[in-house]
């Protein structure tokens, strides 16, 4: 697995890799395949798989993913093509779209989503945490 430790001024493209560190992007960067964050990220993101948001991970920006698990925190907007999924510690500010999402019991959201095209809000000025598993699911 590749470790990515600066990316400035291009778009740039790699497939399963693991950003760890401080990353300030400049740029729109596209990952093919999975990714793993483990430290800060500030920017925005596409990855053309599965994201995986780590414990200690803290993300700015704008995230379009096809598969999101968070376990850290990200503040800002994430566009999901498949399933999000929040878990127990994960802290999430700002709107959420996707096709399908799981808040597990302990994580925190507080924003905006659309699930399957249904909006849905959670008040911005009370954060919402999750006290048994949720679904979030539109037939």
């Amino acid at each position: 697995m590749k470790t990515v430790n600066s990316l400035k001024n291009s778009r740039m493209a790699y497939k399963n890799c693991n950003i760890g560190s401080i990353i300030n992007a400049d740029a729109d960067i596209v990952f093919n395949g999975d990714l793993k964050l483990t430290g800060i990220f500030s920017g925005k993101l596409e990855v053309n798989g599965s994201l995986i948001i780590s414990k200690n991970a803290l993300v700015y920006g704008e995230i379009i993913v096809t598969d999101l698990n968070m376990y850290g925190n990200l503040i800002g907007t994430a566009e999901v093509h498949n399933k999000a999924e929040l878990y127990r510690g994960a802290s999430f500010t700002g709107t959420l779209i996707a096709a399908e999402a799981v808040l597990r019991t302990g994580c925190k959201f507080l924003g905006e989503q659309t699930i399957n095209g249904i909006p849905s809000v959670m008040p911005l000025e009370q954060l919402e945490y999750i006290r048994e598993d949720v679904e979030v699911s539109v037939c």
